[in-house]
This record gives structure tokens, C-alpha cells and sequence, in this order.
């Protein structure tokens, strides 16, 4: 029999599927950080069923596209604690704020 060799972004013996990373056949676009992330991704790949990408989100960004800064974080890349919060993980009220999580002076 003969062997295929696919086209980045396609698999399988007759390159009919999408390669790991890749997702939507017969488009197989390539997860990025970029397009699938807000750009806030240290990493992305594929669902495993190759139908939608997962994000690991940088910092401290959530969601399922990284789109979210939670309200104790700030800073362009959500590595900041908020001015009303403090600690290694932004877990406590900063100085002269009370009640922690919602800290108010």
C-alpha cells in the first residue's frame, strides 16, 4: 500500500482528519494563542476531539479563551495585584482596606 504524507495541520492514513493542535476539518485551522486565547495563553491545544482549543492561560487570566482578569488582579498581563489587595497570590487586603475578598477601605 501506499503512505501519505500530509500537509501540516491534517493526520490519518488518508490525511482526511486534523493533526493534534489543529481543529474543524476539513479547515484545520491551528490553535493559537492569538486567535483562539485573547493572546493571554502559555500554552494551547486542541479539545482532543479536534473540534475547539484549550487554553492554559498566562498569569493569572481565566475563561476559556483567557479573556478574563479577575477583579484582585490588573496590569495589561493580569500580574498585578489590584491596588486593594496584597500577598503572593493577591489573597489578603492590602493596608488600610478590610473584609477580604471584597477589601473596601
Amino acid at each position: 500500500g501506499c503512505a501519505c504524507t500530509c500537509e501540516t495541520g491534517y493526520a490519518g492514513a488518508t490525511c482526511d482528519a486534523c493533526a493534534a493542535g489543529y481543529i474543524t476539518y476539513p479547515a484545520c485551522n491551528k490553535c493559537t494563542s492569538a486567535t483562539h486565547c485573547s493572546n493571554h495563553a502559555e500554552s494551547v491545544t486542541d479539545d482532543g476531539s479536534r473540534d475547539t482549543c484549550t487554553c492554559t492561560c498566562r498569569n493569572w487570566w481565566e475563561g476559556d479563551q483567557c479573556e478574563t482578569c479577575p477583579d484582585t488582579y490588573k496590569g495589561n498581563d493580569c500580574d498585578q495585584c489590584a491596588d486593594r489587595y496584597e500577598g503572593a497570590t493577591c489573597e489578603k487586603c492590602a493596608p488600610g482596606y478590610f473584609g477580604y475578598p471584597t477589601c473596601e477601605q
